[in-house]
């Protein structure tokens, strides 16, 4: 049988197979990059320019395509001559991929959980298959490498989607208090293979019920791997406690303690682990998928001819709408180029299929994103909002459309009109005549942001257009709408609407890490500093790893007084950080918070006194010279009472020119000498729009005066802290609320 694979850049050698299976007759050619012997690129070839490859006479009996969650699916392989067939790896990233273009193939490779999921989604023609493998070329035991290091995982920490992870690998590195722990990511080669090599036990967990790379990189060399105990699949290769260890959320650190007390035990696992892994390489993995596609073949139907493949029983219109959306999907720039390219053909772009022209609006604003600095990137994205202006002209309520035309004003600038199409957009997704047509993507931007991955999961998960489908995407374009509107409103500090932008996206998204956070930064710019650090701690239950939102939790909790919370959290923070080295950059950040932590719990706490809080416009004495007569009317200068007045640098006069300008004021208006004068105290310190609440932590009782720019949030700040509000004619009701007898008024 002659066999075409790809893409690849490490084409399996014939010898290896042989080696394999002494009697192999079947002929493999590959396709990619590297070595592969025929030369692919997704954004520029077609199945056709594969076959002009082809060596003189050569005709495949059966193509095996390889990842079309992120490699562009060649345009006409639905027209194959010949038995074709798709592993689908990270499914659980690629579900729109999948759903699109799945149907140009005769069978599909998956995962276990991933096969279930094809069934459901209505594919006949599964096949399981561990497809991960490991290259002994690569992966081995090094000879006079010290195993010097307790605990050792190499993966993704990628907060949206390693999300599950997070929580485990924040566990393991807690570790480090006792032991070596070195959990880390972006190591490849040969630093990997020593790092593995210098490993006692290798932690692992995979993300969607598979089995990963390392499961087999790991025993190759050399080390204990630790596995979670609820995979279904793992035990097909490792028998627990005999060649590797499973663990649950009930055990783990005891398994890794055990067995870094009990040295035997865990070399004997290791040995065994290497010695049943080493029938698990590349070429095995290439020889296993040709088996079981070969009882698959034998026991269904026979090959029935390209026609029957359901992509290409679509008509034209629709297979250049997959394929450009699925191209679309991709982080290569050349496969944006062409998907742009596929839908700039007279018919589709005379059509006025409204999902066409997203979809194209969305190619030409990619490509303009991803273009050089030079000419055609202006040119690209004029003609990207012409498209999705004209969409919306046939549609108005495209919701899914007008969501990528907010994205676009935003980018270009507009914020206005960027939040307009926003508010348009929410209201279309909260109405009840919402159609799924108006949810169909694609959709910008493509980031890998927690939005992103709900979405590729939802499509996995849902048929698309069904009413479930409909259910999810609403509900993560709904998301990803009040995401946008809470983040405008917070870098206008407006905190009050940012607070119900977000709380709206942390009810929409409640296990999304960046959800909860936006919630509690909103909460803590408005001063509401106990709600903030719940929402703190659950942006961290759902991010674990997350050190800059640790570090501003722990700052909070500095602030408002709780020093011991403080300091337990920048102690679980160190504790990731020695364990995870790749943090290492935060570990100055936690520092500076534990230092002035332990100066704000040194300090002597102030005298028992009333603190009377104003924001007066410095640049108007109609501001503050009320506020200052009736202060000083009231009060004497031997009382425990003060009142503190926020000065702007930024846009109030120095205060070596507002303090000669009180005291001329107090004694030649008021008659009043300087040393009867009370406790007025100049609040003149820089702070960010986000951090005027912390004035509110000064005060017992807010003094309003003429509304300034200043203090258009006071009240709801004084709200926040739970200060009492008094209007400056009625400072004297005040009087009744301090620490000891106040004189009469003068």
């Amino acid at each position: 049988m002659r066999i075409l694979m790809g893409p690849c850049d490490k084409p399996v050698e014939d010898d290896d197979v042989k080696r394999i299976v002494p009697d192999w007759k079947h002929e493999l050619l590959f396709f990619g990059s590297g070595d592969a012997q025929l030369r692919w690129h997704g954004g520029d070839n077609s199945y056709a320019q594969l076959q002009s490859q082809f060596p003189a006479g050569w005709k495949p009996d059966l193509v095996i395509f390889n990842s079309p969650e992120y490699e562009a699916v060649p345009a006409g392989i639905e027209e194959a001559d010949c038995l074709t067939a798709a592993i689908v790896g990270d499914w659980n990233l690629g579900g729109q991929a999948v759903q699109l273009t799945a149907s140009a193939f005769d069978i599909l490779i998956a995962d276990r959980n991933g096969c279930e999921l094809l069934r459901k989604a209505g594919h006949s023609r599964v096949v399981y298959a561990p497809f991960f493998s490991f290259d002994p070329r690569v992966h081995y035991r090094m000879e006079n490498v010290e195993r010097d290091l307790d605990v050792v995982m190499i993966g993704s920490f990628h907060a949206d989607v390693q999300r599950e992870r997070a929580r485990w690998v924040a566990r393991v590195a807690g570790l480090s208090r006792r032991h070596r722990v070195h959990l880390t990511c972006n190591v490849y080669g040969e630093e990997y293979t020593r790092l593995m090599n210098r490993a006692k036990i290798v932690f692992n967990r995979s993300i969607r019920g598979e089995i990963n790379m390392r499961a087999y990189e790991a025993p190759a060399c050399g080390a204990l791997m630790f596995y979670e105990r609820e995979n279904e699949e793992i035990r097909g290769i490792y028998r627990d406690r005999e060649e590797c260890v499973l663990y649950g959320d009930d055990d783990l650190e005891e398994l890794i303690e055990y067995y870094l007390a009990h040295d035997d035990e865990r070399r004997a696992i290791a040995e065994a682990g290497w010695r049943a892994v080493q029938t698990h390489a590349g070429p095995h993995k290439t020889v296993d998928i040709l088996a079981r596609l070969k009882r698959e073949i034998e026991a269904g139907p026979a090959w029935a001819g390209a026609g029957e493949r359901g992509f290409s029983r679509l008509p034209e219109e629709e297979r250049r709408f997959r394929r450009a959306y699925q191209w679309l999907l991709l982080p290569d720039r050349k496969a944006v180029a062409r998907a742009e390219t596929e839908l700039s053909d007279p018919e589709v772009r005379a059509s006025t299929r409204v999902d066409l022209i997203n979809a194209r609006a969305c190619a030409l604003a990619q490509w303009a994103l991803t273009a050089p600095a030079n000419a055609i990137g202006p040119d690209l994205w004029r003609q990207a909002l012409g498209e999705i202006q004209r969409c919306l002209a046939l549609d108005p309520s495209y919701a899914a459309a007008r969501l990528n035309y907010a994205f676009m004003l935003l980018t270009s600038g507009d914020v206005e009109s960027g939040r307009a199409q926003l508010e348009t957009t929410e209201a279309l997704l909260r109405s009840d005549s919402l159609e799924p047509r108006q949810l169909m993507g694609p959709y910008l931007p493509r980031m890998f942001s927690g939005s992103d991955v709900e979405i590729e999961w939802q499509w996995m998960h849902h048929e698309p257009l069904s009413g479930a489908w409909k259910t999810e995407m609403r509900r993560i374009l709904l998301w990803r709408a009040v995401e946008k509107l809470g983040e405008i409103a917070f870098s206008e500090a407006d905190f009050a609407l940012g607070v119900h932008y977000a709380a709206e996206e942390a009810s929409l998204a409640p296990a999304r890490g960046s959800a909860q956070y936006h919630h509690a930064r909103a909460l803590r710019a408005l001063g509401r500093s106990d709600e903030a650090v719940e929402a703190y701690h659950r942006a961290i239950g759902c991010a674990a790893l997350a050190m800059d939102i640790r570090i501003e939790l722990a700052h909070l909790l500095c602030n408002i007084g709780r020093t011991d919370e403080c300091l337990a959290v920048l102690d679980e923070t160190v504790a990731i950080i020695e364990g995870a080295p790749c943090f290492e950059r935060h570990r100055k950040a936690v520092q500076i918070a534990r230092r002035q932590c332990l100066e704000s719990r040194a300090k002597t706490p102030e005298t028992d006194s009333l603190r009377l809080l104003a924001l007066p416009d410095w640049n108007d004495p109609a501001s503050w010279q009320p506020l200052i007569r009736a202060y000083a009317r009231v009060f004497c200068s031997d009382e425990p009472v003060s009142l503190r007045l926020r000065v702007d640098p930024e846009t109030h006069p120095r205060e070596e020119v507002l303090i000669p300008e009180i005291l001329r004021f107090v004694e030649t208006t008021l008659g009043l000498p300087q040393d009867e004068l009370p406790d007025v105290t100049l609040m003149n310190e820089p702070l960010a729009p986000t951090d005027r609440w912390k004035l509110f932590l000064q005060a017992d009782v807010l003094v309003s005066g003429p509304e300034s720019a200043d203090n258009d949030y006071a009240r709801v700040y004084a709200e926040a802290r739970g200060l009492l509000v008094v209007p400056v004619e009625k400072i004297g009701s005040v009087r009744a609320l301090a620490p000891q007898k106040i004189s009469p008024i003068r």
